[in-house]
């Protein structure tokens, strides 16, 4: 991915005057905010990848302005003293640019927050749509249950609410006792025992989606 979008960069930014290794150490900045190949357009094109260019142009033409003076007086140094070595010029990175990368950093955590966030919401909404299907269809225990969830990378919807079925079969007899349920659910229904989520159901009985304790 680095590589395309190294040559991406190239091409896009042919007249920026560049070093090879200025467009290297953009590309090892964007890399980390590109998960597909279809995003290194995009990603290359972007205002922050501009303003990241243009910083790296300001360093450069900086860099190669002191990089000549300490040249010229490494070159005086050494005709008038032939014994000695000098210690050569090195490069240190520009404040400026140390600040637009964690800037970039930054705003990479936040996007992949966002995503995980959206993520979760479709896969809860999907979740809820299939215990319903199959009868859990209480939607304040269906908030109880899922409010909670978790699940991992390689489960499905379909694996989840089957999972999740038993919580919500203890839940809804916590809560509404042992009376008449939809049939889809399970004649034995096992005994509710968490803990981990009664400030949510506090919180719901006060709104009315659950019945009061001493109901």
């Amino acid at each position: 991915m680095k590589t395309k979008l190294l040559t991406a960069l190239k091409t896009e930014y042919a007249k920026s005057g560049l070093s090879d290794k200025a467009f290297d150490g953009v590309a090892s900045v964007l890399v980390k905010t590109v998960t597909k190949e279809d995003e290194i357009d995009g990603v290359v094109k972007a205002d922050e990848t501009k303003a990241l260019i243009k910083a790296y142009q300001t360093d450069t033409d900086k860099v190669r302005g002191e990089k000549a003076t300490l040249q010229a007086e490494f070159d005086k140094y050494k005709k008038e003293h032939p014994a000695t070595e000098p210690p050569k010029p090195t490069e240190t990175e520009d404040p400026e640019i140390k600040k637009m990368k964690e800037e970039i950093e930054n705003l990479k955590k936040a996007n992949e927050e966002k995503d995980k966030k959206a993520a979760r919401a479709e896969m809860l909404a999907s979740i809820r749509t299939k215990m319903k299907d199959n009868g859990s269809d209480n939607d304040n225990i269906l908030d109880l249950v899922l409010d909670k969830a978790e699940w991992k990378d390689d489960e499905t919807a379909d694996d989840i609410a089957t999972r999740l079925k038993a919580d919500y079969d203890a839940k809804y007899t916590k809560f509404y006792g042992d009376g008449p349920m939809p049939h889809h659910h399970s004649k034995t229904v096992p005994e509710y025992t968490g803990t981990e989520d009664d400030d949510f159901a506090d919180q719901m009985r006060r709104e009315g989606k659950l019945p009061k304790k001493d109901a």
